[in-house]
């Protein structure tokens, strides 16, 4: 694996847009009260971004990731280092979600494009979640 497949020494997380037909599945935080957010996590050491897709999707939400698509990546300050954060859309996956991360999100819930306007979340999750809602 090259560096540029996406080992986790290059991405500090991994982001999943999770689809079913025109809404978008959020998880309410934890850490962050009243926030609505989307699933992932940390890479784990030797693990690619999308094997850490698969893994925190069936760790966060008990789903088996079928079919995926890579978005472009987000750069932020991590810690006050620049980090990448690998963003997904996910469309396809066998078994219903169900909040098994209790610890990281309160409850989850779908949401048309209609209803993200008004809602508490990143903005940048809540554009990337707008353009996937056409």
């Amino acid at each position: 694996m090259t560096r540029d497949e996406g080992t986790n020494s290059h991405y500090a997380a991994v982001r999943a847009h999770v689809i079913r037909g025109e809404k978008v599945l959020l998880g309410l935080s934890v850490k962050r009260k009243g926030v609505w957010t989307t699933f992932g996590g940390k890479p784990e050491d030797r693990e690619s971004v999308e094997e850490a897709l698969r893994r925190e999707l069936r760790e966060e939400l008990g789903i088996e990731v079928i079919a995926f698509q890579r978005l472009p990546d987000r750069n932020r300050s991590w810690d006050g280092r620049p980090s990448r954060i690998a963003v997904f859309t996910v469309t396809d996956w066998t078994g219903e979600p169900r909040n098994h991360a209790l610890h990281e999100h309160e409850a989850i819930a779908w949401f048309a494009r209609e209803e993200l306007r008004s809602l508490a979340m990143a903005e940048i999750a809540r554009s990337e979640a707008l353009e996937l809602l056409v």
